[in-house]
């Protein structure tokens, strides 16, 4: 089976590619880039009650936003990574990722917070996969095409990380995932999740909502579920954060944790920020204001652009 290469041009970065050995994906990427931004993605495609296909399709076309965010950044990411830093344990050896994306979480995770983590990271996108593996590529991550819904993931995992995957859950599907990280969580085992808000995701519904676009599925997530969450995998909802990232109180973080339920000895995971472990030190703050006095940010732009621009010049010859 042949494989076609497709260069999409993206704002103020040079070219990137999404390689795919379904053809019928190929026209999504290429509309992706053209199309009205005032059109979601699920307006492109048409997509009305998603099956597994449409779904892979959606993400397949969503798969070219991973490079801007990138290139640009993304705060909600940004976040996002604050709290794994926070949450994750420098000695975690398995990780489990679910909806991996770019595999830009991953390689953070496998490089700034659990240096000898073993991580396998799932997307049910082909695209974002060779997304990941191109871009984020290590020697301690496997990117894995895979729906966690329906295929069997072997192993047990230590930690398993959910960066916005859950509200992405159709709600009717939640007891099937929650029975498969039942089986797949460690006796000690912690699931990460980063959400929008219960009120985030009820203004999706609103005409004049311009900050949050609704996605293939997009489904409310409440403390109530996260309770259930918890409850259906033998754990315990030990973390819950609401954080204020583009509005007042939009994101939640949140850990659900096995063994918590019982007292003893510390553990690994109890030297954590978030769980009371030691915060970040008067060195890190120092490195932050460095960055933002001395433009060191935007010279962190400039090589991702210059990188992104030469793995296409690679792949084009």
């Amino acid at each position: 089976m042949s494989t076609t290469i497709v260069l999409i041009a993206l704002p103020q970065a040079s070219l990137y590619f999404a390689q795919h050995s379904v053809a019928a994906v190929l026209p999504l990427l290429h509309s992706l880039a053209i199309c009205d931004q005032s059109m979601s993605t699920s307006e492109q495609l048409g997509i009305g009650s998603p099956g597994s296909e449409r779904v892979e399709a959606f993400y397949d076309a969503l798969s070219p936003t991973f490079v801007r965010d990138y290139v640009h950044g993304n705060k909600r990411v940004a976040r996002q990574f604050q709290f794994f830093q926070a949450a994750v344990h420098p000695e975690t050896e398995s990780i489990l990722v679910v909806g991996c994306g770019s595999g830009e979480g991953a390689h953070f995770v496998a490089t700034r917070v659990a240096p000898r983590a073993r991580i396998l990271a799932i997307d049910i996108s082909g695209a974002n996969i060779e997304l990941a593996r191109t871009l984020f590529a290590h020697p301690r991550i496997q990117y894995r095409k895979s729906d966690v819904l329906t295929d069997n993931i072997d192993g047990q995992w230590e930690l398993i990380l959910l960066p916005d995957v859950y509200e992405h859950i159709p709600r009717e599907a939640r007891r099937t995932l929650h029975a498969a990280f039942a089986r797949l969580l460690t006796a000690d085992g912690r699931i990460l999740l980063t959400i929008p808000s219960e009120q985030t995701q009820k203004s999706l519904s609103d005409p004049h909502n311009t900050t949050h676009r609704r996605q293939v599925i997009d489904e409310v997530v409440s403390l109530a579920d996260l309770e259930l969450l918890s409850g259906e995998t033998a754990g315990r909802l030990t973390y819950f954060a609401i954080i204020s990232v583009w509005q007042s109180n939009d994101y939640v973080h949140a850990i659900v944790e096995r063994g918590a339920d019982r007292s003893g000895p510390l553990r690994t995971i109890d030297l954590t920020s978030v769980k009371g472990g030691a915060q970040p030190g008067r060195s890190s703050r120092l490195i932050r204001y460095a960055k933002k006095k001395l433009g060191l940010a935007s010279f962190a732009k400039w090589r991702k652009q210059k990188r992104v621009a030469r793995l296409a010049r690679t792949i084009d010859n």
